[in-house]
């Protein structure tokens, strides 16, 4: 089973306190923003999870049976593409990097690690799998072909928590500076099928042979991308300065 995943997430970037350069009252006025510093911050951000198409491939095996007695045996399999819908949440997160001025320049660069706790889940209902496959009759060595779909009342994919590391670039001002950045997200996403149920058309006539509805569930990592823009402002008091 596999997906993809494209996050787009807009946070700000907390300046840790630090030291102001020291000048004489007529000298020209100076940037506020440390040349670097560590920050740590937490807070929520607003996240867009577009979950695009699942590709998903079903494989299934039935035995049936007949007043308590096995009559025949079979498996069906095949792919299918599942449309999902985007969703959006507001969620936790908590981050923390490093900037540096370039050497002798307004410009910065640097990098956050940031964690995000998302909880965001598409869910798509009635969800047809199309299978082929062939059963045969106990006692007997001719497989008899067929068709069918595997009906998913409830499909759903979620993603739960996301970590991501982003290099940025930037620009400081007197109080203030601009960055704007991008960089690999890992996201885990969980993957649902609920109420499960396999038909086959068999002779003309749609047969259920999986039983009653089971579900599944997994849970794995993808790769992703993030990319954010923001703006800081420095906490240093002007009564610090002599």
């Amino acid at each position: 089973m596999k997906g993809s995943v494209f996050f787009l997430a807009i946070a700000g970037l907390a300046v840790a306190d630090a030291t102001a350069q020291v000048r004489a009252a007529d000298a020209p006025p100076l940037s506020f923003v440390p040349s670097s510093s560590f920050f740590l911050g937490v807070g929520g951000g607003y996240n867009v999870a577009n979950f695009g198409t699942q590709n998903v491939y079903a494989v299934g095996t039935s035995n049936v049976y007949q007043n308590g007695l096995l009559i025949s045996s079979g498996s069906a399999a095949g792919p299918a593409n599942i449309e999902t819908n985007s969703q959006s949440a507001v969620a936790f997160s908590a981050q923390g990097g490093y900037f540096q001025h370039f050497y002798s320049s307004d410009w910065l660069w640097g990098a956050k690690f940031a964690y995000s706790y998302l909880g965001a889940t598409s869910i798509v209902r009635n969800a047809l799998l199309p299978q082929a496959g062939s059963f045969t009759a106990t006692g007997s060595n001719t497989a008899v072909p067929f068709t069918g779909n595997a009906l998913v009342q409830s499909f759903q994919t979620n993603v739960t928590q996301q970590l991501a590391f982003i290099p940025f670039v930037g620009k400081s001002f007197d109080r203030s500076m601009i960055y704007i950045g991008a960089g690999p997200t890992l996201s885990q996403v969980r993957t649902t099928l609920n109420g499960l149920i396999g038909f086959a058309d068999i002779n003309g006539t749609r047969t259920d042979v999986s039983g009653s509805p089971v579900n599944f569930s997994s849970t794995t990592w993808v790769y992703g991308g993030a990319a954010m823009i923001g703006r800081a402002t420095s906490s240093v008091s002007p009564g610090l300065l002599m």
